[in-house]
């Protein structure tokens, strides 16, 4: 088996490994350019319509999220690390899907030798300070996004999907504990290493459930931050999630949505 094989539930979160992709491409090695970022960005907001700078950042992150997200599920689920150094990831935007390109197959060298309680640490101290902190900053100081929307955003997509997995009935007790376990150390671990330049960590959990008479199985979480969805001209709504809404509003629209969803 090859090791793009061995990694086949990267493409779920749309990260693939050294491939040809069509689209608008971004370099990460350019993030420090002003001019190529805000050049990709613009590609992203006239497909979105974005009115407003600050909209396209909170959109666009809402979107990156994928990586960070794909990358925690490989360890985590997996124990696979992929190598996010911004100098060999470019993102690719197409048909109004972002994608992530990888550029090594292997697993970051910097992870040799290590114990694996020493591997976890260093890894996630590699995914949040080299990629996500790298990332978020660059995008909040070019759109003027306050960056705590964006780091509300990236939480509150990774404790979706960490819920997401918990659910799975293939999961045996250690599998279910592994997860539970890296989660609170990711939610409970603060170090410069891991968020250089911060007082604390910006990465939070407990978000506020609300009961879903829709569909009782399914409580809705709520994000701690907007992220100004309902600004685009093609949306006359907030998302059922956004926490600039009353609970009488969330379920209405989740019911309009889900209603939508089933139907076409």
């Amino acid at each position: 088996m090859n090791i793009t094989e061995h990694r086949s539930w990267a493409s779920a979160y749309r990260i693939f490994f050294s491939e040809k992709t069509e689209g608008i491409t971004f370099s990460q090695k350019d993030l420090d350019q002003d001019s190529a970022l805000l050049l990709f960005l613009n590609e992203f907001a006239n497909d979105l319509q974005s009115p407003a700078l600050q909209v396209t950042g909170s959109l666009f992150i809402k979107r990156y999220c994928s990586l960070i997200v794909g990358a925690m599920y490989g360890y985590i689920r997996n124990r696979e690390a992929i190598d996010l150094t911004p100098n060999g990831v470019t993102l690719v935007w197409k048909d109004k899907t972002l994608q992530f390109v990888i550029d090594s197959l292997e697993s970051p060298s910097f992870l040799s030798g290590l114990t694996e309680e020493e591997q976890k640490e260093r890894y996630f101290d590699h995914v949040f300070a080299d990629q996500a902190e790298t990332m978020l900053r660059r995008v909040a100081q070019l759109t003027g996004i306050d960056i705590d929307t964006l780091w509300g955003t990236l939480s509150y997509s990774l404790a979706y999907w960490i819920q997401e997995w918990l659910k799975s009935s293939s999961l045996s007790e250690a599998e279910r504990k592994r997860i539970e376990d890296d989660y609170s150390e990711i939610l409970g671990t603060f170090r410069q290493e891991r968020f250089p330049n911060m007082l604390t960590n910006p990465v939070t959990g407990g978000f506020r459930s609300v009961d879903n008479p829709l569909d009782t199985h399914k409580p809705i979480s709520v994000r701690s931050k907007c992220c100004l969805y309902y600004c685009l001209p093609s949306s006359s709504k907030y998302c059922y999630t956004c926490p600039r809404i009353t609970d009488e509003k969330r379920i209405e629209y989740y019911g309009e949505i889900h209603e939508i969803r089933t139907t076409n």
